[in-house]
């Protein structure tokens, strides 16, 4: 409903509160909200994603902001990728 009026704050709001975080994260990207969006990704553990926010919305970050985002999920995005590589055992 609120989609259909372009509200998509209050549209985000409501797939968080259903717990949809993915469509919460998306509509959160595209109306500038990275805290909220990198919020419903870590919820989702979707650490790759994370540094995509990170990356589309860095004009809207402090530079301190960017920087402890990237320190705390890069590391997880790393090892998620290694993971799935199936390099863990190096």
């Amino acid at each position: 409903m609120y989609l259909n009026i372009g509200n998509k704050k209050s549209a985000a709001e409501c797939y968080y509160i259903l717990k949809e975080y993915n469509k919460a994260a998306d509509l959160f990207v595209e109306i500038g909200e990275f805290t909220r969006s990198i919020e419903c990704l870590d919820l989702l553990e979707d650490w790759s994603r994370v540094l995509e926010v990170i990356n589309i919305l860095k004009p809207k970050m402090t530079f301190k902001q960017r920087e402890m985002y990237i320190k705390r999920y890069a590391p997880l995005a790393l090892e998620e990728l290694v993971a799935n590589v199936g390099l863990s055992g190096i």
